[in-house]
């Protein structure tokens, strides 16, 4: 098996977050993208989370888990009462740290300024990715108080939400009931219903943010530096808001056709954005385009940035606009799409200075600057736990950081010396694990909680996961008692895997086997697939119970858990 990559995490907050990221999984599932992305639901309420969570499709469940913030009840449509379950100490750092142990790169957040969950907790989860390294940005629809939607008080919240936004220079998309209803009453005479004014708005984000998490799940058809610019260059005070628009044409389409399409995303008025400020724009072309076609669209383009009417010939300039491309296949062979993302430029930023980006499959190379910084971390944290006093843990492994070694006697001393790009160590790396001497069962086990190898795992050696995992199954687990066992999970283990498994790690007299058996479990969580996590698990043996020895047959749910 070719270890999958996941680029892309998808986040939503709020009830109506949940509507929409149920409508994105669908989308992405049909484009075959399901391996490249998950998706996290968060929620004040515990009902309307269980309600969310349950109505996705079944084969998309895996890629799905969860988390409650506060007690479950609710935000009492209070935004400060989210906000406070949001960053209470414990919760964010529950979320930061399982964000971090992740290996996505972008992350859209999917929230509606309603009853009080999104507009308090949206900003201060994508402050929270932003702290991991991630490109994240906001995808918001704001509720209509003239539509009786909200009451004043929600919008009036709903308003210091986007203002905060604006501030932060996070770069978001702003959607707009309201446009549905005047494009309703416009065109109809009727004014629609609110279920169908939040279907139209959700079904518009779906289909103009379709192509741009093509670009995220599948960033090589585009110049990644463009994308992290793309997203990262808000980073200015002040806000930098994000329209959208997709248009499908038919294959037998005209130049006229292409700068009418170009024109209508520009206008595209369901979401709210300032057509004076256009900075960065990114174009997706999905079917096949000749050279002359595509000048044309960039014609169109250039003359609505720089502000040019029908007959108006002056060439003024916009300094700070930028074209980024991508180009990918039809999804529908009697079709071409072409989306754009335009961006509201808010000053120029220092580029040089901008947070790089751990893309997943180039963690172990050069484009991570800060790689040699974290590894020196990771190694005094190894002293630490060497000079600990548990008689059941043992002491970690001398840690090789020589860059020029040749060999290494054990598995610590080769991801070290892999984590420093040592040239001996990558080219082993090249080789594969087959024949090495520091690789087996015993070696893999001692490395299971030293934070280099975990590390590793990530990035370079991810390409080796199967053999770990081989390696792994020839140790016979240890029924952990109340916690996990060859028939399944017991006392709510499946809500609170990961939080079960590190209590369970720090108990008083734990033996030596159970210990190595939670290490296992931990590292299954973390690395296994999300679609073979329970066939992985089931092919383990168990220690013998009740006089004999067996495997675990029962289904385990990790896509539900708790974080």
């Amino acid at each position: 098996m070719k270890t999958k990559i996941k680029r892309l995490e998808a986040f939503s907050t709020g009830g109506g977050g949940g509507n929409i990221i149920r409508k994105i999984a669908v989308m992405l599932e049909e484009m075959n993208l399901s391996s490249a992305v998950g998706y996290t639901v968060i929620d004040t309420n515990k009902k309307s989370l269980a309600k969310t969570v349950s109505l996705f499709p079944e084969d998309i469940k895996p890629n799905v888990r969860h988390k409650k913030l506060g007690l479950g009840n609710g935000s009492g449509c209070d935004p400060n009462s989210a906000r406070r379950d949001i960053e209470d100490e414990k919760t964010a750092g529950e979320l930061l740290q399982t964000i971090e142990e992740d290996a996505f790169e972008a992350a859209p957040v999917f929230g509606t300024l309603g009853k009080g969950t999104a507009t308090g907790t949206l900003l201060p989860l994508l402050k929270i990715l932003r702290k991991a390294r991630v490109m994240a940005f906001g995808v918001v629809v704001k509720c209509s108080q003239e539509y009786g939607e909200v009451e004043e008080a929600q919008d009036i919240a709903a308003e210091e939400a986007i203002k905060e936004l604006d501030e932060s220079g996070i770069p978001y998309i702003l959607a707009m009931n309201r446009a549905a209803y005047i494009e309703s009453e416009k065109n109809t005479g009727a004014k629609i219903t609110r279920e169908d004014a939040y279907g139209i708005i959700d079904k518009e984000i779906a289909h103009s943010l379709r192509a741009f998490l093509r670009v995220l799940a599948d960033p090589d058809q585009a110049d990644r530096e463009d994308i992290r610019k793309l997203i990262y260059s808000g980073g200015n005070d002040g806000r930098k808001r994000w329209r959208l628009g997709t248009v499908e044409l038919s294959k037998d389409f005209t130049e006229k056709d292409l700068t009418k399409a170009v024109r209508q995303c520009f206008e595209n008025q369901r979401f709210d954005f300032d057509n004076s400020r256009i900075g960065g724009t990114l174009v997706i072309r999905e079917g096949k385009f000749a050279a002359h076609e595509v000048a044309a669209m960039n014609l169109e383009m250039r003359s609505i940035v720089n502000g040019w009417g029908d007959g108006d010939k002056r060439e003024v300039i916009n300094t700070h606009y930028r074209l980024i491309e991508a180009e990918y296949p039809s999804i529908n062979e009697n079709n071409v799409n072409i989306t754009f993302l335009f961006s509201e430029y808010n000053g120029d930023p220092d580029l040089e200075s901008l947070p790089e980006i751990r893309w997943a499959d180039e963690a172990d190379g050069e484009e991570d600057r800060t790689i040699h910084e974290e590894l020196e971390d990771l190694n005094r944290e190894i002293q630490k736990q060497s000079a600990r006093t548990r008689t059941n843990i043992p002491a970690q492994p001398h840690v090789v950081t020589n860059r020029e070694a040749k060999s290494f006697k054990d598995l610590a001393a080769f991801v070290a010396a892999l984590n420093l790009n040592n040239e001996a160590a990558r080219e082993i790396l090249g080789g594969g694990p087959e024949g090495l001497e520091f690789f087996n069962r015993p070696e893999v086990m001692k490395n299971l909680d030293n934070p280099i190898f975990l590390n590793a795992m990530k990035g370079p050696l991810a390409a080796w996961y199967d053999h770990v995992v081989r390696v792994l199954l020839e140790e016979k687990l240890q029924p952990i008692d109340g916690l996990y066992g060859p028939d399944g999970s017991e006392n709510n283990f499946a809500n609170h895997p990961r939080v079960s498994l590190d209590e369970a790690l720090n108990k008083k007299g734990l033996h030596e086997k159970e210990r190595k058996t939670i290490l296992v479990l931990k590292f299954l969580f973390q690395f296994a697939p999300l679609d073979e996590q329970d066939e992985t698990l089931a092919k383990f043996q168990w220690a013998e119970t009740n006089g004999s020895s067996k495997t675990r047959a029962s289904r385990w749910l990790p896509s539900l858990s708790n974080f």
